[in-house]
């Protein structure tokens, strides 16, 4: 679509976009996630009337109300009744809780994923999809504000047309979704019909079927850097700078990102440049820092270290380039023969460590230290973003997740009761399960135990057959194309 072209969307266009939404086959289930702006109410419209005209599908519209604004429950109020009005079941969902004096647009969206994704899971079922109403105005000011950061590949990048997303989770270590659903933890798969589409398009598009839609104050408000971005749009694109070019040049980085995204995902699984360890710890070899091995180029170096430092740390969100840039260059200067000078940075919840095997990359001890976990028979639980965490249906109480923490660490390494290679800061914040103050288990070191000679494995026989599982999410198939902002 040119941008020169401000008439409504044409019945063309309108059953290329019903194609987007609905496929060839198969019933698909969508939730709209509507503000009540001019955007997501022509998504509502248009979504609703390419099920009505194909007979296929179902549709469901959300609003959050983040309370941030004394209209915002009247607006979602008018959603509601706009929605009704089509036939569509409507839900409003509220952001409860303190709100952050700063940061709060990044808060906001934050929450509001949260809050569309228990809908997305508890009442969409089969193949379902989550719809927002980007358009093209907006990927040229995300790739304008990401430009003005000084920021990479990933985030020039811009707005992906689909994707998915798993939502953090919360300060207990669980889940925010029904204990029911805990356990898949499944992703929420988002699709962004309206990327292409100029703004002006879908006022047009509106105005032509009589449609009301609610103005946000917040978007005329120039404490918030997308409102100053916007207001500079108008001034580029009489440089040639035009959203149609910018939202260009963002498709053709994404394929460079992905082909990053799959070299990454190869060394990740090459165990001559990595090894993951199921204590929830990670070595990358010596010879992809020292010069000795040129297999890994320097882009590919910087996203296997960045996934590796959000495995091991648990951390939800990408890393900052410029952190990982200096974190990546004070690795590699000064590694000549044996004797290189010592290093080690912290980054992402991780300790970064420079030894004579390699980088090795552990949990931050006493950083964002995780909460006690209590696990119930037959429960499973996601411990400190890191470890999968489960006490079998035959356990006969409730078990306890918590650190082994310092002392239990090096009481473990004084009875070579754990392999001479685990760091004991590694050991330290491995998931380990107890009854009151009696450790019952240590499950990411069962394989080593069951080596031990056999009078040792005796004394730990209940750890090794007992209902304690810890699995480290170790995702070579990690989002590697989010690890770096």
């Amino acid at each position: 679509m040119s941008e020169a072209d401000e008439g409504p969307l044409t019945d063309a266009e309108l059953a290329a976009f019903a194609q987007r939404l609905l496929g060839s086959d198969g019933d698909r289930h969508l939730l709209v996630a509507v503000s009540g702006g001019v955007d997501s109410m022509a998504l509502m419209h248009l979504a609703a009337e390419a099920v009505r005209k194909t007979g296929r599908g179902r549709v469901m519209a959300a609003t959050v109300d983040h309370g941030l604004r004394p209209e915002s429950a009247d607006e979602a109020r008018f959603v509601a009744e706009q929605a009704q009005r089509i036939g569509l079941v409507h839900r409003t969902l509220v952001w409860h809780g303190v709100k952050p004096s700063t940061g709060i647009q990044a808060a906001a969206r934050n929450a509001r994923y949260h809050l569309l994704a228990q809908v997305y899971h508890s009442e969409l079922c089969g193949r379902k999809t989550l719809l927002t109403a980007h358009t093209l105005d907006d990927q040229a000011e995300t790739v304008l504000m990401r430009l003005a950061r000084g920021s990479g590949v990933e985030g020039l990048s811009g707005i992906g047309e689909f994707e998915s997303f798993k939502f953090d989770v919360d300060e207990r270590n669980q889940s925010p979704l029904p204990a029911a659903l805990r356990r898949l933890e499944q992703p929420v798969g988002i699709l962004r019909p309206l990327l292409h589409v100029p703004k002006s398009r879908l006022i047009a598009t509106m105005r032509a079927r009589g449609l009301t839609w609610i103005e946000d104050p917040s978007n005329e408000n120039a404490e918030f850097e997308r409102v100053r971005i916007r207001g500079s749009v108008a001034a580029l694109q009489e440089l040639g700078l035009t959203s149609d070019a910018l939202a260009r040049s963002a498709r053709r980085l994404r394929s460079v990102r992905d082909a990053l995204a799959e070299l990454t995902l190869r060394a990740l699984n090459d165990p001559a440049f990595v090894r993951i360890d199921p204590l929830g710890f990670a070595v990358m070899d010596r010879r992809v820092w020292s010069g000795r091995d040129d297999r890994l180029v320097e882009p590919v170096q910087l996203r296997v270290l960045a996934a590796l430092v959000r495995m091991v740390g648990g951390m939800p969100r990408p890393l900052s380039l410029a952190s990982l840039e200096d974190v990546a260059r004070q690795i590699s200067i000064g590694w000549h023969g044996t004797s290189e000078p010592s290093f080690a940075a912290t980054l992402g919840h991780s300790k970064i460590e420079r030894t004579a095997e390699g980088v090795v990359i552990v949990r931050e001890a006493g950083r964002r230290a995780p909460a006690r976990l209590v696990v119930n028979p037959g429960q499973s639980e996601i411990w400190d973003h890191r470890f999968f965490v489960n006490v079998g249906a035959w356990s006969p109480a409730a078990l306890e997740v918590r650190e082994l923490g310092e002392a239990g660490a090096r009481a473990l390494k004084a009875d070579g009761l754990c392999p001479a290679s685990a760091p004991v800061a590694a050991l330290r914040c491995a998931p380990a399960f107890f009854d009151g103050e009696r450790l019952v288990a240590v499950p990411s070191l069962a394989e080593h135990w069951r080596r031990l000679d056999p009078e040792a494995a005796a004394r730990f026989a209940p750890a090794l057959e007992g209902p304690c599982v810890s699995t480290f999410q170790d995702h070579r198939s990690y989002e590697t194309t989010e690890v770096i902002d």
